[in-house]
C-alpha cells in the first residue's frame, strides 16, 4: 500500500490517519474471515442443475428496495412457442435473458433482464388487464433491469397455427393502443411476437415493453 503524504498534514495527523486505515482493514479482514467460516460450516453442495442461473444484486441507487426472492428453475424458449425447463444445456434461444422462476405467493413467474424497460407503459396496460401482472421492475448491478412478471398461459400470436384470429383479439389490441395513447406512450415494438393470445383464442395481452417510451422520445 502507498499513501501520499500531504504537505499540509503534520506527522502526527498522518500517523493517525494511517492507524485508522490499518484498523479499518483489520476489521474488514476479521469480518470477511468470519463470513467464510460460516459458509464452510454450512456444508453446502452446489446443485448441478443450477449452473446458469443468475444471482442479481440490486443497484445501490435503490437503497431501501429489495429484490423479490426467486427460485429459478428453467429458461423460457420463445423460438418454438413453448416454455422448456432445461438446466445443463440451454440453447442460444434460451440464453437471452428470459427465465422461469417460482415466486411466493405468486407461483410461477417470468424473469427478464433488459437493458431498458418502460415500467409505466407496462403498468398502464396491466391496470386494464391488457398486459401480464408486473410484480417487480428494479435496476440491478450490471446496468440491467430485472423485470418479474406473471407467466401467461396461451401462445404468442406468431406461433399460432390457425390463420384466423378472433375479432376480440383485435379489439384488445385496439384498446391497448388507446390506453397507451391516453398516457402519451407508444409501445415501439408491437408485433405478433409480442402479443400473447390466451388458450381460448379470444383475448390478447401485450408483452415486452423494452422499446416503449413517451411520444416523441426514443
Amino acid at each position: 500500500m502507498r499513501y501520499a503524504l500531504a504537505d499540509d498534514c503534520s506527522r502526527a495527523t498522518t500517523i493517525t490517519r494511517l492507524a485508522r486505515i490499518g484498523s479499518a482493514l483489520a476489521e474488514c479482514t476479521t469480518n470477511l474471515m468470519e463470513e467464510y467460516r460460516q459458509l464452510l460450516q454450512q456444508n453446502h453442495t452446489p446443485d448441478p442443475k443450477r449452473p446458469f442461473f443468475p444471482r442479481p444484486t440490486i443497484h445501490p441507487s435503490r437503497h431501501g428496495d429489495t429484490l423479490p426472492r426467486l427460485d429459478f428453475h428453467g429458461f423460457l424458449d420463445r423460438d418454438d412457442g413453448t416454455s422448456i425447463e432445461r438446466f445443463l444445456d440451454p440453447t442460444p434461444a434460451q440464453m437471452h435473458g428470459l427465465l422461469l422462476a417460482n415466486m411466493e405467493p405468486h407461483g410461477k413467474v417470468v424473469v427478464k433482464f433488459a437493458w431498458r424497460y418502460n415500467k409505466a407503459a407496462h403498468e398502464c396496460l396491466e391496470k386494464k388487464n391488457l398486459a401480464p401482472k408486473l410484480h417487480s421492475c428494479l435496476p440491478v448491478l450490471g446496468g440491467l433491469s430485472m423485470v418479474v412478471m406473471e407467466r401467461l398461459p396461451g401462445k404468442l400470436m406468431v406461433h399460432r397455427n390457425d390463420k384466423s384470429v378472433a375479432r376480440t383479439v383485435f379489439q384488445d389490441l385496439y384498446n391497448a393502443l388507446q390506453e397507451l395513447q391516453q398516457e402519451k406512450l407508444v409501445h415501439g415494438d408491437l408485433r405478433a411476437a409480442n402479443i400473447m393470445i390466451d388458450p381460448s383464442g379470444e383475448h390478447a395481452k401485450v408483452i415486452d415493453f423494452d422499446w416503449a417510451s413517451k411520444e416523441g422520445t426514443m
